[in-house]
């Protein structure tokens, strides 16, 4: 099944009578899936029994399908997620280390009881269109210093002892991952649109949240202040490279690959339409500028053989 989501090749002795067939099958030697709402589906239940299905290392097919948003998106943000999980997100937010994992349903999943430990709940598909994940950290030591030693002053000064202590602090940071932003809708305003649903039950914190862009090249944030539309509040751009070096290098060489082998294309398409123009080109000299011009020997192939059967 891993080896499907993967598009990478199929182990041998596997018992591919387990598989369902229907949605999930074998083209020479590769695994592949038919549908993503079924793809989408069989991921969460792989989460939630800890499958880490895609990570970086996955992403060496990417370039087979660069050209097809629903297939890289699923990739790129499935091992974005993985990279988080595993070694967090650089900024100062306490937030730079491995954390848990959860899938959430509601926001009333969000577990209140975890303290000092980031947690990364990975929403079901169809239950949060807005977000593509939701980083929460209770209570953050490394933060809660400067807090509690202000606070211990400030009580020191108020009388009596029955003094009401602050709240413990909840950082929220829901996480947006698209290769697109500026076609992306807007989910930061979405997100704050059901706002009140997120934190009705967080009522014993203080709530601080940031919103998060993960693109491939956006980096910067901007400040919100209180309105009618939502509480003070942060909005952050991270590209792919801060998460993870590894996730932007395949990401770009796959890139690479498909402009050159759009390129390709491009001049075998132009050569032959100089063929049907004139007719006095060759079969050999359009295949041999096809050869000295690409790279990828598939593509190239594929193309030698439309032109000889054009021509």
């Amino acid at each position: 099944m891993t080896a499907c989501f993967r598009h990478k090749s199929i182990p041998s002795g596997q018992n591919l009578d387990l598989i369902d067939h229907r949605y999930f099958y074998e083209d020479n030697g590769s695994g592949r899936y038919t549908c993503g709402l079924v793809r989408d589906a069989v991921a969460e239940r792989l989460l939630e029994w800890g499958d880490n299905f895609i990570d970086a290392n996955s992403l060496v097919s990417l370039a087979d399908f660069i050209n097809n948003p629903s297939v890289v998106g699923f990739m790129i943000e499935h091992a974005v997620l993985s990279s988080i999980r595993s070694k967090g997100l650089a900024i100062d937010a306490g937030i730079r280390r491995s954390m848990k994992v959860r899938l959430l349903t509601e926001p009333s999943d969000i577990e209140t009881d975890i303290t000092n430990q980031p947690v990364l709940y990975w929403p079901k598909r169809f239950n949060f269109e807005t977000i593509d994940g939701i980083i929460v950290l209770i209570n953050p030591e490394e933060l809660n210093d400067e807090k509690n030693a202000k606070r211990s002053v400030k009580e020191k000064t108020q009388k009596g002892k029955n003094a009401k202590a602050g709240k413990d602090r909840l950082l929220m940071f829901p996480l947006q991952i698209t290769l697109d932003r500026a076609g992306h809708p807007d989910s930061h305003k979405k997100f704050f649109n059901d706002y009140g649903k997120w934190t009705k039950h967080l009522s014993d914190f203080d709530v601080e949240t940031q919103f998060i862009w993960i693109t491939p090249g956006d980096r910067g944030f901007q400040t919100h202040q209180s309105s009618s539309e939502w509480p003070a509040h942060e909005e952050r751009y991270i590209p792919f490279e801060d998460v993870s070096a590894e996730i932007w290098r395949k990401y770009q060489n796959a890139k690479r690959v498909a402009d050159e082998a759009r390129a390709d294309l491009t001049g075998c398409s132009t050569a032959l339409g100089n063929i049907t123009a004139d007719g006095r080109s060759s079969s050999s000299e359009v295949t041999g500028a096809v050869s000295s011009t690409g790279r990828q020997a598939g593509w190239k192939s594929s193309l030698k053989a439309r032109i000889n059967r054009s021509c």
